[in-house]
């Protein structure tokens, strides 16, 4: 689990490393990523929910590392994102290999936290 904490509409950028089992990076090439956000494990709405398809979308899957391998997801959140009332949500990225399925490669806690300045917060 990766727990991750954000301030109230702030901006974001997850960076995943792709890895097998034993650790080592993975290329992604050609894989697609979903990004999931929801107020608990049971919770049966997505609060965000996109994926590397979307017209915009906020996913880039293949980023490369200091090694020119295309092993990294970068999921950027953004600040109407994370305009949340302040608690505990959970996350995970699901990415989908179209040869051998679909694997959750991250999940854990996001914590918004409360910004005592910044933009117009409802």
């Amino acid at each position: 689990m990766t727990d991750v904490e954000i301030y109230r509409a702030n901006r974001r950028v997850l960076d995943i490393t792709v890895e097998d089992p034993p650790g080592t990076a993975i290329s992604v090439e050609g894989w697609s990523a979903t990004f999931s956000l929801r107020t608990n494990v049971l919770g049966a709405e997505n609060l965000l929910h996109f994926t590397d398809e979307d017209v915009e979308s906020q996913i880039e899957v293949g980023a490369t590392d200091t090694d020119g391998l295309a092993c990294r997801v970068l999921i950027t959140l953004i600040e109407e994102d994370t305009n949340l009332p302040p608690g505990w949500y959970v996350w995970d990225v699901l990415v989908t290999d179209p040869n051998s399925g679909a694997y959750t490669i991250v999940a854990g806690a996001l914590r918004i936290l409360a910004a005592l300045s910044g933009p117009d917060l409802p």
